[in-house]
């Protein structure tokens, strides 16, 4: 039987400045981070900006943006902009798992990201971001980048923290020493 169409709630248009330790990051988020995609979050966020707002509930919990949250607390944030959304608890369920998902389901098209990829004025970022990618002279034009695996990223987080799992869930989150008891 189909499921009845919901409406979808009105986007919120307005940006709120919180704390960053009045963020909650949701309990039951089946993403991992690792450490290293933490880092290569860190390292969008210092070279281009926090250019996409995390998305919380109305009791501050994240509903989209659990990396971008434990980039900016590494990189010693004290407040961040966050899109505060009236989803309800279900939609909201709903929302943080489908938006994770949706990403996975586009492919690059190796032609056209190549001709972007020349653009590219700092090759450590194609190394952080596409090392699977063997960049030749032939494939970048003028651009001679032989892209080794996976860089080490040499970013030291500002704030002092560590993580902490949940006793509950056993999910790990990334707590600064100061919010620790």
């Amino acid at each position: 039987m189909p499921r009845k169409r919901m409406t979808a709630p009105e986007p919120v248009q307005d940006l709120a400045l919180l704390p960053i330790n009045s963020i909650v990051p949701y309990w039951r988020n089946p993403r991992n981070a690792t450490d290293s995609d933490i880092a290569k979050v860190m390292r969008s966020i210092q070279e281009y900006g926090y250019q996409s707002p995390i998305i919380v509930d109305a009791d501050n919990v994240i509903i989209v943006g659990h990396t971008r949250y434990l980039a900016l607390r590494r990189l010693g944030y004290t407040e961040v902009e966050v899109l505060v959304t009236d989803l309800d608890t279900h939609a909201a369920r709903e929302y943080r798992i489908i938006d994770n998902r949706a990403g996975e389901f586009t492919a690059w098209d190796r032609e056209r990201l190549l001709e972007e990829l020349k653009g590219f004025t700092d090759p450590s970022m194609l190394a952080t971001f596409f090392p699977e990618l063997d960049l030749e002279d032939d494939e970048l034009g003028s651009h001679s980048l032989s892209l080794p695996g996976e860089p080490e990223l040499d970013i030291e987080p500002t704030v002092p923290s560590r993580a902490v799992t949940c006793p509950s869930c056993y999910q790990a989150f990334d707590v600064a020493e100061e919010d620790m008891p």
